[in-house]
């Protein structure tokens, strides 16, 4: 029964995984655009599209593997003063790492990906909606997808003492993580695409904070608290 339970979860997962890749190269074509406009008007779906987008993700996270979720919490609650010390350091560590490749790329005249400028703009035109999925729904989706999924169901199968396979792992998925907010107009460029980097080391330290705890709630928490530094900026 339990081995029936991991596979429909490794194929919900595998689904959802195909649906986010598909979703980038959807959302760019003219059908999917009048699909949507056949609903509701561009200011709705420029208000409300990556809410809707990020909470679906979370919504069937939630459903497939809520005995999991909140296995981890039970553990997040009772071994939190071995759990926070970690992400209390990895905080600083990103934003470090954060502002040293902000400096980098920005000498080599490349500046805020199109993601960044657009979701800036978005920020800016609203606030509340946007600063609730940047710091809640945002951050809950993308760790269940890249630190849940992706990362645990290969890490799982990789032995503790193949510690080169691990680090391997680790940027992958990092990279994998920052391919996910690349912007289809970005990939034309070499430079634009360097852009992030950025984006790529925070998704490092929230894997290598993961692989610590192996709780899914330390790369949330720092996701969380990166993203409303961010927000507040």
């Amino acid at each position: 029964m339990k081995a029936g339970r991991n596979n429909n979860t490794v194929l919900y997962g595998t689904a959802i995984l195909l649906f986010l890749s598909v979703s980038h190269v959807l959302v760019e074509q003219e059908f999917f655009l009048k699909f949507l406009l056949s609903i509701a008007d561009l200011e709705f779906w420029n208000l409300y599209f990556d809410p809707i987008f990020y909470a679906v993700f979370a919504v069937i996270f939630i459903v497939i593997r809520h005995k999991t979720l909140a296995d981890s919490m039970n553990d997040y609650i009772k071994n939190y003063k071995k759990y926070l010390p970690h992400v209390a350091v990895s905080v600083p560590v990103t934003l470090v790492l954060i502002i040293a490749s902000a400096i980098c790329i920005s000498h080599f005249g490349i500046g805020d990906s199109t993601n960044e400028a657009a979701l800036n703009n978005a920020v800016r035109e609203a606030p509340l909606i946007e600063g609730i999925t940047l710091i809640l729904i945002g951050p809950f989706a993308e760790e269940m997808v890249f630190r849940g999924f992706i990362y645990e169901k290969v890490r799982c199968r990789i032995k503790d003492d193949r510690k080169l396979l691990i680090v391997l792992w680790i940027m992958i998925t990092s990279v994998l993580f920052a391919a996910n907010h690349f912007d289809p107009e970005d990939i034309k460029s070499l430079k634009l695409m360097a852009s992030y980097l950025i984006v790529f080391f925070e998704g490092l330290v929230m894997t290598v904070l993961y692989e610590k705890d192996r709780n899914i709630f330390s790369s949330l928490l720092l996701h969380c608290t990166v993203n409303t530094i961010a927000f507040m900026k």
